[in-house]
């Protein structure tokens, strides 16, 4: 009996350890999720900050796609009327030195990086996570 209560122990210590341990992952997977979500949501955000604000809704396109650690990433470019515009060098100075990335935190703050990018008539990426290492805000970098 002493011994059956101990297996009995150990068998509900183990389940109670394989139990607690698969939740953390759930947790981790929710929160990678919940994130994801958010970046789709301030993408779009974003569009609208930059088509009302700088440039012509029709001649902005964006994708977002998976990286290959399964992140989102967005890509936008400048095509049409306002590219054309762009390289012919309407009023527009490139400018380098951007390209460790512009942290930011909000479709303000990141529509001005990529506008930045797009003015300079180049492609814009932004991602999860500040240039610097940080998981609460974005990173814009621009990509010729």
């Amino acid at each position: 009996m002493k011994y059956l209560s101990k297996i009995v122990f150990i068998i509900f210590l183990s389940t109670l350890l394989l139990s607690c341990s698969q939740n953390d992952g759930n947790k981790e997977e929710d929160i990678q999720n919940i994130n994801q979500e958010e970046f789709a949501l301030k993408t779009i955000e974003i569009f609208e900050e930059l088509t009302t604000t700088y440039f012509p809704k029709e001649d902005v396109k964006f994708v977002v796609v998976k990286d290959e650690n399964g992140f989102l990433t967005a890509e936008y470019e400048l095509t049409g009327k306002t590219k054309k515009e762009v390289q012919m060098g309407s009023f527009v100075k490139r400018s380098s030195g951007d390209d460790d990335g512009t942290t930011c935190d909000g479709k303000w703050s990141c529509g001005k990086a990529i506008y930045k990018c797009l003015e300079n008539d180049r492609k814009a990426l932004i991602s999860v996570g500040a240039c610097e290492a940080s998981y609460t805000e974005y990173c814009v970098k621009c990509q010729d």
